[in-house]
């Protein structure tokens, strides 16, 4: 994956720029997380085609989310519309997964009460001094 980035990188910079740095990770990403499934499905017995729902709702509300952000725009943002982009795309993304019942209400409640728990164990923590 690695080299499949910087291969990327250094064939593609001068020509488009840095948005070849996004295209290198995105494809390198892509290498990395097929080859972990891989590696999940020899080493653990998961069947790939168990996973594939999961994958392809993850999918759609990617697409929610990249359209949220299409709408707020994709050149000379104001702060607002990073703000209002980033949070109509995590609204959106979630919104779609509950939508599509990957995601139940109560996943989130405990979602809320295992970050609620970790924030508030941090703060028990004496400061080093």
């Amino acid at each position: 994956a690695l080299a499949v980035n910087v291969l990327i990188d250094f064939l593609l910079v001068e020509k488009i720029g840095i948005v070849a740095g996004a295209i290198g990770t995105g494809v390198a990403f892509a290498i990395y997380t097929g080859g972990h499934v891989l590696i999940c499905q020899r080493s653990l017995g998961v069947r790939f085609t168990r996973l594939l729902p999961t994958l392809l709702r993850g999918l759609a509300a990617a697409a929610v989310a990249a359209l949220a952000l299409f709408a707020f725009g994709t050149k000379d943002l104001s702060i607002f519309q990073w703000v209002g982009g980033s949070l109509a795309a995590g609204l959106g993304y979630l919104g779609a997964l509950l939508l599509l019942r990957e995601l139940s209400v109560a996943d989130l409640r405990a979602a809320r009460s295992l970050v609620a728990g970790a924030i508030s164990r941090r703060r028990d923590v004496p400061a080093e001094g």
